[in-house]
């Protein structure tokens, strides 16, 4: 689980975030006259407070109900996951961290070869007329030489160019070409400029000269000792929320997860996968089909069991808060927000819906006190 309010919200989300990532760089459909961009003009949005009430609980369902909690729920045993950040945990950290400072070194003294991360420029020609959607803009865009990111052979042509070199890609339409069905099967042209191959990111060194100049302003960092005890804390408040939601998810037996919370989680994802096709101008079944399964409904039934397993840890949530008197209010949501630094949180309410918002600040709220009830 991540430490975050709306995890439920990545978790759900995650699917097809990751099913367009993969659309944008690998789909072999995909072509320099066609950037993919996410309209959201003609689709639905995601109601995320589905089934819930404005008070952020299932309707209709009594989570002890549901959820049978062990015995000592609020009495958790202390282990060293909640207690210690291993030396290795913090450095992959640190390095995750050091990592966005990272420099992209340019070659610009060979010729590209297949598997070069190759940053180029393209101007796309029909009978010698430049065509709409045709045309990078100068932007500068990566693809890899060799892939079937674009149509045709593109990447190919561009093996053996060197950077600065111009040269004119030929290729042909797909015939249908579904993003653009006036271009289908017809000869275009490219002139493609190779700006430069992406050489191995620089990772700088964490020295105190570093921490001075660029992480003091921004992080609070006074020294790299300080920052590794900074990170430290926030690693261990990580690892003591999700170890006491871990313990008691495993320690919890779960009478009953009704068919209906499981399906409109389901839905949710369903209307998230359609939204993801159309921005594409694919299918949602072709959308599918290049993640390894026949359809849409084959992708939804992979997921069927995660998306049940998030529903059970919200209906242990909720049944701690009830057992417990964990009451969620408009006080205790602005207070819980305020922690985080948002005075503000009507735009949260506005995209999640009041009840996915509370439901949230719920599992906050009983995690912390489950974390304060450890028994150490």
């Amino acid at each position: 689980m991540n430490h975050d309010l709306f995890r439920r919200a990545a978790c759900l989300l995650a699917v097809p975030m990751l099913l367009l990532a993969g659309c944008q760089s690998g789909a072999s459909s995909s072509a320099p006259a066609e950037s993919a961009s996410a309209s959201t003009s003609d689709t639905e949005m995601p109601n995320y407070s589905l089934g819930l009430t404005d008070e952020g609980l299932y309707e209709g369902y009594a989570a002890l109900d549901c959820v049978t909690l062990p015995d000592g729920y609020d009495r958790i045993p202390s282990e060293e996951g909640f207690t210690t950040v291993s030396d290795e945990d913090l450095q992959q950290a640190i390095d995750q961290f050091m990592s966005g400072f990272a420099t992209d070194t340019q070659i610009l003294d060979r010729a590209v070869e297949e598997g070069d991360l190759v940053n180029l420029d393209y101007v796309g020609y029909i009978d010698g007329q430049a065509f709409e959607g045709g045309d990078s803009q100068e932007q500068g865009l990566d693809y890899t030489a060799g892939s079937d990111e674009l149509i045709d052979d593109f990447l190919d042509q561009i093996i053996g160019a060197k950077p600065g070199d111009t040269l004119d890609v030929v290729v042909t339409f797909p015939d249908p070409y579904t993003p653009n069905e006036e271009l289908s099967g017809k000869e275009a042209v490219f002139t493609t400029t190779i700006n430069y191959i992406h050489g191995q990111s620089e990772v700088p060194e964490l020295t105190e000269d570093f921490v001075k100049n660029y992480l003091s302003y921004y992080y609070g960092y006074s020294s790299v000792a300080d920052m590794k005890e900074q990170i430290s804390a926030e690693l261990l408040a990580e690892q003591q929320y999700n170890y006491v939601l871990d313990w008691l998810y495993q320690n919890s037996t779960f009478v009953e997860v009704p068919d209906k919370l499981v399906e409109d989680q389901v839905s949710l994802l369903r209307l998230e996968l359609e939204n993801a096709a159309a921005s594409y101008e694919v299918t949602p079944d072709e959308l599918a089909s290049r993640y390894g399964v026949e359809d849409l409904e084959a992708l939804l039934d992979a997921y069927r069991p995660s998306l049940e397993n998030m529903v059970k840890q919200n209906l242990m949530c909720q049944a701690v808060a009830e057992a417990a008197g964990i009451q969620v209010d408009e006080r205790a949501v602005s207070d819980y927000f305020s922690t985080l630094g948002v005075s503000d949180h009507s735009s949260f309410v506005e995209s999640y819906g009041q009840g996915y918002v509370y439901q949230g600040v719920r599992t906050e709220l009983v995690a912390q006190y489950l974390i304060d009830h450890v028994v150490k």
